[in-house]
């Protein structure tokens, strides 16, 4: 019997995510990937058409005072599953992955993209 692994990562350890809807999140996403400044400021980011959602991986302990409302915080405890870097996947595909591994989103720089979505460009 052939099985699949589906590759897991714990939150909480070396980043926490944000778990947005998926249509919230492309939207974030392409509109923030206008800017080439604040590409270089997006960590990585995933979405899923299983669960229909995207995470975005944020720096641990750094999390504003409240998330947008649809917003859910990923802490210690959590765990998302992570595509392949290399192979593709049915259910889950990376939207941005940054050349340094260890680069995350800042949580707040986040929050306010969300928060105020007209300003991106000036974040």
């Amino acid at each position: 019997m052939l099985t699949t692994q589906v590759p897991t990562a714990d939150a909480g350890i070396g980043w926490d995510a944000v778990r947005i809807s998926l249509a919230r999140g492309l939207d974030l996403h392409r509109r923030l990937s206008r800017h080439a400044d604040v590409c270089g400021r997006l960590g990585p980011v995933v979405a899923s058409e299983r669960s229909r959602q995207t995470y975005w991986l944020i720096t641990t302990g750094t999390e504003p005072s409240a998330w947008p409302s649809g917003c859910r915080l990923l802490t210690r405890g959590s765990t998302i599953v992570l595509p392949h870097p290399l192979v593709p996947a049915d259910w889950s595909r990376w939207l941005h992955r940054p050349a340094d591994p260890d680069h995350l989103t800042g949580a707040v720089w986040l929050a306010a993209a969300l928060t105020h979505p007209a300003r991106e460009a000036a974040l």
